[in-house]
């Protein structure tokens, strides 16, 4: 039987079976803020999305993610500079 030892608020330490402990759960209970609810989901979604990927490659594929959106809205807005320019020398403006 394994037994888990875990300390309250006091510093007391207590040990219990797994059974007992998630008949008690709501000892490890804490109230969460709401940022911490946002965070947590938020890695939670994180973890489901890229799976065991080291943290250095999530940063660097959020990071990559955000500079591909850029330049998706930087290619959009030359391809409507180039078109009004082209319609402007053909003289329909």
């Amino acid at each position: 039987m394994v037994s888990v030892l875990f300390s309250n608020s006091s510093g007391k330490v207590y040990s219990m079976c797994h059974q007992e402990l998630a008949s008690r759960s709501s000892l490890l209970a804490r109230p969460r803020s709401a940022a911490q609810e946002e965070r947590g989901q938020r890695e939670r979604a994180e973890v489901q999305q890229y799976g065991g990927a080291a943290l250095n490659t999530v940063k660097e594929n959020k990071a990559l993610k955000e500079e591909n959106t850029k330049l998706k809205k930087l290619v959009a807005d030359l391809s409507l500079d180039k078109v009004a320019l082209k319609e402007l020398l053909e003289g329909k403006w």
